[in-house]
This record gives C-alpha cells, sequence and structure tokens, in this order.
C-alpha cells in the first residue's frame, strides 16, 4: 500500500491486495498522534481510495478472499470517501514489459525483476502498472468509468457484486478506453523512458520525455501524442509498482541478471514437457503446443498461484476418444492467453451430425473440476468436437472466453458451451459463443452468475435438465444481460420426468432474443432419456424464479412462450417486462403459476 500527496493536506490512497491494515485504521480511535480516530482522519484527508480487487461487474477474486474477506467487506462499506476500483480483468491481457528487458539498460532494477520473473523477451500481465497510473495520472488517455457509481457488494466468501446507481456509495470501476495492445505499448514506452533517464540521471545528461523510439505499431494511433506526460517521481513511482508485482524486496536494489537464482518461469513446447514440469513452475507459458492424439493436455495438480498462459496455437491430432483435450486444477490459478493466440480444436474431423448420441465417439474439450479460487480470462476457442467447458469447480471466474463453432453449422452437434454441475461460486463474464447446443446448462450447483453474454446458434440458456443425478438442486442463479440469436431456444428451465430435486432463486433478467427457431421462454417438467414427453411431474420443485425483461422475436413457426409444470411444483415466480413476439401462442400449457403468462 502505498500513500502520495495528491494536493496540499489531501491524500489520494492506493491499495494493492489485502485490506486489513485499512480496515484497523478505519476502527482505530483517536490517540497521540491524531485527536481524529481513524474514520474521521481518512474521511477529512483522504481524496480517494484506489484499489486493485475484486473483478466486474461481479467476480471471485484472490486479493478480496485471499486474505481477510471480513476486512475487505468493511473497507469497501464504510470507507468515507470515494472508491475506484481496478478489477482483475483491466489488466489481465494488458502485457507489458517484454520491450524493457531487451531495450532497457542492464542495470535498471526493472529490468531485472522482469527478466527474473518472467523471462528474457517476455510480457506479463498488468494489474499493479495500471493501478498505479490511474492513481497517479487519473483518467488520462487510457482509462474511462465503467459507470455512473454504485455500490461494489462483498460478500462473507470475499465474492463482489456490483450494484448499480447506489447514490449513497461514490464508488465506480475502471475500463480501458483503448485496445489492450495498445494500453500496453503505453506502458513499455513509460518503463522505458524512466529507466533510460534514471541511468542518465547525475551525468548532467539526462535523457528528455519521449526521446526514445515510439514503436511503430503506435504512430498511427489517434491517441500517440496522449501518452501520459509524466514527473520522474511519478514514473519512478510506476517501475516501482512493478517490481513489487514481480520481485518484490528481493530486488530493491538493481542486481546483474546473471547473478539471480533460476527463475519459476517455464515455456514448454510439448504436451508432454507441460505434464513433466508443471509443479516446478509459478509461470507456465504453452507456446505452440501440438497435443499428441489421443492424449490430454494435463495440467492438473498444478502449484497454488500458478498462471497459465497459452501462446501461439495450440493443436489436437485426431482420434475417436471421450476426452478431455484439456484438463487444468489446482487453487488460484490464472489461465489466460497471450495476444494473437488461438486454441483451435479441429472438430470438424470428429463432426457427423450426431455428436455425443452415436457415430464417432468425440473427445470433450476443456475439464476445469476442482480448479477452485481461479480464473480463465480471454480464452480464444474454436472448433470443439462437442462440449467445450465441463465445470465442476468452486469460486471460478470465466472472463472474456470466446468458443467459436461457426464452421459446424451443418454437422457440428453436442458442442454445449458450458456445462456447470456440482459448483458453488461460478461467474461467467462477457462469453461469445457460437455453437450448436446449449449457450449454458446448470444442471446443479449454486451461486452462478451468466452476464454480458452472447450466443450465436446453439439452444439458448438452460438451466438443466435437473434431476436424475447425484446432485439435483440449482440454487441462486442469475443469468443476465445477454442476447440470444439464432438458437433454437431462448431461455428454458427443464427437469426430468419423475425425479426429485429442486430449482430455486433464478433470476433470468434483461434478455434479448431474436430468431429463436423453436421456444423464445420455456418451462418443461416432462424429459425423459433427453426427450420431452408432453407429461409433467413434480417431484422437482422450480420456485422463487424471475423473467424479467426477457423481450424479442421468435420465427413464426416458433412458439412464444411454453410452460409445462407438474401439479403444484412450481410456484412464486415473478414476472415483469416479458414481451416475446412473432411466434405461436402455445395451447399446450399447464399448471402455469400465478403471475406467468403463457
Amino acid at each position: 500500500m502505498q500513500a502520495k500527496s495528491h494536493t496540499t493536506g489531501d491524500i489520494m490512497h492506493r491499495c494493492h491486495g489485502e485490506t486489513q491494515a485499512l480496515s484497523e485504521l478505519l476502527s482505530s480511535p483517536s490517540d497521540e498522534y491524531s485527536p481524529l480516530s481513524g474514520h474521521d482522519l481518512v474521511k477529512a484527508k483522504v481524496t480517494e481510495l484506489v484499489i486493485m480487487g475484486g473483478a466486474y461487474p461481479c467476480g471471485y477474486e484472490y486479493n478480496f478472499y485471499g486474505n481477510n474477506a471480513s476486512a475487505t467487506a468493511h473497507v469497501v462499506s464504510t470507507w468515507p470517501g470515494p472508491m475506484t476500483f481496478s478489477g482483475s480483468e483491466l489488466g489481465a491481457t494488458v502485457y507489458s514489459g517484454a520491450r524493457l528487458t531487451v531495450e532497457g539498460p542492464d542495470g535498471d532494477p526493472v529490468n531485472a525483476a522482469y527478466r527474473w520473473y518472467t523471462g528474457y523477451n517476455m510480457s506479463r500481465s498488468s494489474w499493479d502498472p495500471l493501478t498505479v497510473l490511474y492513481a497517479i495520472d487519473g483518467l488520462g488517455s487510457m482509462f474511462e468509468y465503467a459507470n455512473n457509481g454504485g455500490q461494489n457488494y462483498i460478500y462473507p466468501n470475499g465474492r463482489n457484486e456490483w450494484l448499480p446507481d447506489n447514490p449513497l456509495y461514490p464508488q465506480k470501476y475502471l475500463k480501458l478506453r483503448m485496445s489492450e495492445t495498445q494500453a500496453g505499448e503505453i506502458l513499455d514506452v513509460l518503463y522505458l523512458d524512466t529507466a533510460r533517464r534514471a541511468a542518465r540521471r547525475g551525468s548532467n545528461k539526462a535523457a528528455p520525455f519521449h526521446s526514445l523510439r515510439i514503436p511503430v505499431s503506435m504512430a498511427s494511433w489517434p491517441l500517440v501524442d496522449q501518452v501520459p506526460i509524466l514527473s520522474f517521481r511519478k514514473m519512478q513511482l510506476l517501475q516501482s509498482s512493478v517490481i513489487a508485482a514481480t520481485v518484490g524486496a528481493a530486488l530493491v536494489a538493481a542486481v546483474p541478471v546473471p547473478e539471480l537464482e533460476a527463475r519459476d518461469s517455464c515455456t514448454f513446447t510439448s504436451a508432454a514437457d507441460a505434464k513433466s514440469g508443471k509443479t516446478s513452475c509459478s509461470t507456465i507459458t504453452l507456446s505452440n503446443i501440438e497435443v499428441p492424439a489421443g492424449e490430454t493436455l494435463d495440467l492438473t495438480g498444478l502449484k497454488e498461484g500458478t498462471t497459465v498462459i497459452f501462446s501461439g496455437e495450440t493443436t489436437f491430432g485426431y482420434k475417436e476418444w471421450e476426452g478431455p483435450l484439456i484438463s487444468v486444477s489446482g487453487t488460484n490459478i490464472k489461465v489466460q492467453q497471450a495476444s494473437g493466440a488461438k486454441i483451435d480444436g479441429d472438430g470438424s474431423r470428429w463432426w457427423d451430425g450426431k455428436g455425443g448420441n452415436g457415430g464417432k465417439t468425440k473427445p470433450k474439450f476443456f475439464s476445469a473440476h476442482k480448479l477452485d479460487s481461479s480464473s480463465i480470462t480471454g480464452l480464444k476457442i474454436y472448433n470443439t468436437p462437442v462440449q467445450g467447458f465441463s465445470i465442476q469447480s468452486d469460486n471460478l471466474n470465466i472472463t472474456d472466453v470466446t468458443i467459436d463453432n461457426s464452421a459446424g453449422t451443418e454437422e457440428g452437434h453436442n458442442t454445449d458451451a458450458f456445462d456447470i454441475g456440482s459448483s458453488t461460486y461460478i461467474n461467467i463474464d462477457g462469453a461469445t459463443v457460437y455453437n450448436q447446443d446449449d449457450c449454458l446448462a446448470i444442471n446443479s450447483g449454486s451461486h452462478i452468475t451468466f452476464t454480458n453474454g452472447y450466443c450465436d446458434g446453439g439452444h439458448g440458456l438452460s438451466i438443466g435438465s435437473v434431476g436424475g443425478r447425484s446432485d439435483n438442486t440449482v440454487e441462486d442463479v442469475t443469468i443476465s444481460n445477454s442476447k440470444v440469436v439464432n438458437s433454437q431456444n431462448g431461455v428454458r428451465i427443464k427437469t426430468v420426468y419423475d425425479a426429485t430435486g429442486t430449482v430455486s432463486n433464478v433470476k433470468f433478467e434483461d434478455i434479448t432474443l431474436s430468431g429463436i427457431t423453436k421456444y423464445g421462454l420455456v418451462v418443461e417438467q416432462d424429459y425423459e432419456n433427453g426427450s420431452p414427453t408432453g407429461t409433467p411431474t413434480n417431484g422437482i420443485k422450480v420456485s422463487d424464479i424471475t423473467f424479467e425483461k426477457v423481450t424479442g422475436t421468435v420465427e413464426s413457426d416458433a412458439t412464444n412462450i411454453y410452460i409445462l409444470c407438474g401439479s403444484g411444483s412450481c410456484t412464486d415466480w415473478t414476472w415483469s417486462g416479458v414481451s416475446i413476439t412473432g411466434g405461436k401462442a402455445s395451447s399446450k400449457c399447464k399448471n402455469v403459476p400465478t403471475g406467468a403468462s403463457c
């Protein structure tokens, strides 16, 4: 944590990570150093608190849950002034540092830190530098606020959720005004300029700001003249954040790179090497991996805190088998993708129009089982043979993932994007999906959110099918701010015939539909052997369900809304702003709960 003078008598405080000390400050009484309590001192002197922590609009991020979640909640809910949050999504795929290791002065401590921690000519995510840059330079040309204010609500386990438009809480979170590549290159310019000026300082030949070469890729930017003009002291603060983020106190002085201990950053170019060496690395870069036929890219049992980066193109050999093609497990794992990288399953080799119901045996793609308190960010996945993600984890954040099976429109089948079972606190935000089955299917689990999604070509956003498994409970689910287009269904809940279980506290909010070919909104309690029977049963209770602002159009031969509930099993529904048009009204609805319409 650092504080700096913002104006005379005022302080802007930047918090990187744990909030225990701030919580204790807020609770402290007056003492011999100040007649003010900690709370009143903060109120009088601190103009803004900038926190690097959380994920937005909701998520589960280590800086909030890793040490003392109650301290985080205390600070965020009681801080007596403006707060700005820099979330894990802000810097995850803004990569910086490689240019400094190649062009920077040999004696520069930040250059040494990068070489030791990430390796020569390798970048890393830029959470800390971006947070510091905002703290010392404000929004500038790089940032903008993602909202007009609201409350960052912290759950007891450290998970956060943004509650917009709460005037009692002057809180905001940041997003980039420019591309991630541009942001990374600007950081590299600032790192290099500071290092070169520091190297020449004292020789009466201090280099003027911006004396270094601007990259060709930046030359045509409309914002190139808006690279922050920072004082040398401010630039040193930015550099110090990089050291803190890489090796901390181990490199407080410039140490020649050859004298450093061997780093624990590993680059693998084969699946076999990755499997054998994975537990010795804190950062794993998978460079152009060609996974042999019938084998899994095995990243299970990773060391706690490991970062995995997919780089280049990851491909898989052909064999008829069940997979998975990729498997990752561990605690506090970060799975990311380097700029321009691609993970391609080349599913056309398996696609035969039958999916998992016959024909060729097709491998499932990505197993995220026991991937706890972790994150998957920015992956771009193409052409899965069948299912994309199988999720069975606790506290997993999936952000800005693309699954593109658009090439399988004719022969692809059962290419579910996200299948979730027996999981808690799963957050999927910003997913883009082109597929031929469920965009999202939640079979069991609790505290699950799916927000800001785009689903094209599949079966829509689904709860279920629920029933017939060892775990048949779905509760506390929010599916919101998403679009479903050119799909068989829009939103649906389906439960298994003659099974038992519960579906409760499920919200579908702000869902936009278009080009739906079968049902816009459907609830069915009649599934048997994967198909509807037309006869519902009531063994699975579907209660406390909200459909709010589910709107859009279906095709003329499709059905707008279809509700088929068992006797007395669908209760306590909230139905508001539902408007689905363009298709037919169903005459086969049964046991429609009070307030809903069919």
